[in-house]
């Protein structure tokens, strides 16, 4: 009879307890789960934000090489199995200019 009254009371004992520590599991899970998300959301906005800057970065880069290669102020020196490009910054200001020193 005492086993009985033991094992019923392990029972009731189960039931209260899941009763106290599922609301309280809900309101931990309810209020980390949207916590976890925004943490999570702010990181990929971040990793966005770091991307688009990195990608304006590069996009200037490559119109600035386009443009000195149409400008003809670059030159490429091979070195074995690569290749150097060489920008040269003060030709673009008088590449079109007539030399009238010496006249």
């Amino acid at each position: 009879m005492k086993k009985l009254f033991q094992f019923i009371g392990a029972v009731v004992t189960i039931i209260v307890v899941l009763l106290i520590l599922i609301p309280i599991l809900l309101v931990v899970i309810g209020v980390a789960v949207p916590v976890v998300l925004s943490i999570i959301g702010i990181a990929l906005l971040f990793a966005l934000i770091v991307a688009a800057i990195g990608g304006i970065i590069a996009m200037l880069t490559m119109w600035r090489f386009r443009r000195d290669i149409k400008n003809n102020d670059f030159d490429f020196e091979h070195h074995g199995k690569h290749y150097n490009v060489h920008i040269d910054k003060k030709g673009a200001s008088f590449k079109n200019r007539r030399d009238v020193t010496e006249e």
